[in-house]
């Protein structure tokens, strides 16, 4: 008599595998979703806190006109904080246009308006949530 498995017990163990990989397979795909959006709301706290600190330098805000945030990076990685250091570091990883890309979908730019949308008195920075939807301060 032979040794082995027989290719009915192959296709089922198969058959089992594939089976909890697609249940598994949602679950998995939105935790790395979820972490995507952490690090762009990290980024976008950062980014708050760079523009509180040249507010309290300039008593004013960069210009931004809601389109990607390139005018943002350059005032925050171009000036000087009174220490001599920039705002925001200037190592950052730029998109094609030199905006700062965002995490969740990399085609998507984090945006930066001021004077705000919804905070008038204030900056509106966003980008992409995974779903798709534009999200943000």
């Amino acid at each position: 008599m032979k040794k082995g498995f027989t290719l009915i017990e192959l296709l089922v163990v198969i058959l089992i595998i594939s089976i909890l990989m697609a249940l598994l397979m949602p679950t998995i795909v939105h935790m790395f979703c979820v972490g995507r959006e952490s690090t762009a709301l990290t980024t976008i706290k950062d980014l708050e806190l760079a523009l509180k600190a040249y507010n309290v330098d300039t008593n004013t805000y960069p210009a931004g006109d809601g389109v990607g945030s390139k005018t943002l990076i350059e005032a925050l990685t171009k000036n000087m904080r009174k220490t001599g250091t920039p705002y925001y570091p200037d190592t950052v990883e730029l998109d094609a246009n030199g905006s700062l890309a965002s995490p969740v979908d990399i085609t998507k730019p984090f945006n930066y308006k001021y004077p705000g949308t919804h905070n008038k008195t204030r900056f509106d920075i966003w980008t992409v949530n995974c779903d798709g939807v534009e999200d943000g301060l």
